[in-house]
């Protein structure tokens, strides 16, 4: 992960100046300032200047941090935390604006502000903990090895082989290039935790994710009813003069509400898709992905076929890893085993 200064500076722009490139064991740092002090500066421009003059300077601002930037960042496949600092840095600002604007002792639902404020405290402490929880590692075995060994004198193709880890891969396992291992029950590289979602925080996943909808939703309410509260404001249909007029009067208030709903709309869709498939398929996002690379579940005629689900009280408990309908996703190399012996959860 590691380049050299002579890497970066034959990346650097040719304007750049010499002083400016940094020693390659500062770049985790650099990587984690550049977001911070963006999204700051951005709120800014759009604070202290006018709409269209913001708009110019925004644009302006984010070419120049990619210009600068471009050689320290870390290429695609390297595990870095800017996703974090950035969303950590817009959660401080929003909060900011919450105290300083839309939080009054004398509110009319002080219960709504004290849950939203509950609610942020609930999702900051998960969020913090999922970035820390390790998904679970499939690591080598002896029983690999003699594996390896058998299916080599054999001739049979070794298909189930990481190449990266050497490891005998699970089933529902995968390899993350981010991380550099093997993920039991892999779903998914997540850059906003700067973490893979497996098997053993795939529920803290979806904790987090709900948590942060409702804290989304309750930051655009807190906005939309200081502003329509406010009798300068026109009425709020038709939405483009209230819009416009609110900006005018509350310009980061607006761009910060903008962001809420922004990732409200995607983080939602993203919650029902892990609450359906945890519920009814027992899916996780790489397979419903990438199930055409799998051969187990390829029906006869080509259509997908799903071994793995069973009613809704045996996915959720395979999916919190609870009880006896928890299966063992270390040790599972084909379908013919889901039908072997009891359940028990992953060590």
């Amino acid at each position: 992960t590691n380049r050299s200064r002579q890497d970066m500076a034959a990346g650097a722009p040719a304007w750049t100046l010499p002083w400016v490139w940094l020693d390659p064991s500062q770049r985790q740092l650099f990587v984690n300032a550049v977001p911070a002090v963006l999204s700051v500066a951005l709120l800014c421009v759009v604070a202290w200047l006018p709409a269209i003059f913001a708009a110019v300077a925004g644009v302006a601002l984010l070419v120049l941090t990619r210009q600068v930037a471009h050689p320290y960042w870390f290429a695609r496949g390297e595990r870095n935390s800017a996703q974090v600092t950035f969303f950590l840095t817009m959660f401080v600002c929003s909060a900011v604006a919450y105290f300083g604007w839309l939080w009054t002792p004398a509110a009319e639902a002080p219960a709504v502000h004290m849950l939203f404020i509950i609610a942020n405290g609930v999702f900051i402490a998960a969020f913090l903990k999922l970035t820390r929880t390790s998904p679970g590692t499939i690591v080598q075995t002896a029983a690999d090895v003699q594996y390896f060994v058998r299916e080599a004198r054999s001739g049979a193709p070794l298909n189930d082989i990481c190449p990266t880890c050497v490891v005998r891969r699970p089933l529902r396992s995968k390899h993350c290039r981010e991380c550099g291992v093997c993920v039991p029950r892999m779903d998914h590289h997540c850059p906003w935790i700067n973490n893979c979602v497996g098997l053993h925080n795939h529920p803290l996943f979806v904790l987090v994710n709900f948590m942060v909808v409702l804290d989304h939703a309750f930051f655009m309410f807190f906005v939309v009813d200081m502003l329509t509260m406010d009798p300068a404001m026109p009425p709020l249909l038709p939405a483009l003069p209230f819009v416009y007029s609110s900006y005018e009067a509350h310009s980061v208030l607006v761009v910060l509400a903008a962001f809420h709903g922004l990732n409200f709309m995607w983080l939602s869709a993203l919650l029902i898709g892990h609450v359906r498939n945890a519920l009814f398929f027992n899916l996780t996002t790489n397979e419903g992905i990438n199930w055409a690379r799998y051969d187990h579940f390829k029906g006869f005629n080509g259509t997908m076929v799903n071994p793995f689900t069973g009613s809704i009280c045996e996915n959720v408990a395979d999916f919190l890893q609870f009880g006896a309908g928890a299966r063992n996703w270390y040790d599972t190399y084909s379908v013919e085993q889901l039908g072997q012996g009891p359940r028990g959860p992953a060590h």
